[in-house]
């Protein structure tokens, strides 16, 4: 069974096959964008960015290995000094400027 396309399916054919490509100017299709960004989100930003490259620094300077940690964790031989931890706390909250 042939089926004979009628009416506005063929004339969209047509259209299609005698529209002319149209070229596109990049030079005129290009507008200029706009971003504007709050000063809360740019003041995020840098302190992210500070924040990892502080985290990087100290990894590099510092002998602790991830990879070594990672399977510690992994294999349940991991321990956390709690010493330690509890001082890191302490001086995240300003506790230890408090005094």
């Amino acid at each position: 069974m042939k089926i004979i396309p009628t009416g506005q399916i063929m004339g969209m054919e047509q259209y299609g096959k005698i529209k002319p490509k149209a070229k596109v100017d990049t030079a005129q299709s290009i507008g200029q964008d706009e971003i504007n960004v709050s000063s809360d989100a740019t003041l995020f930003s840098e302190t992210l960015k500070v924040a990892k490259q502080d985290l990087n620094d100290r990894l590099q300077g510092s002998k602790i290995d991830l990879a070594e940690i990672k399977s510690q964790i992994e294999n349940g031989s991991y321990e956390v000094d709690s010493e330690k931890l509890a001082d890191s706390m302490l001086m995240l909250t300003g506790y230890y400027e408090r005094r």
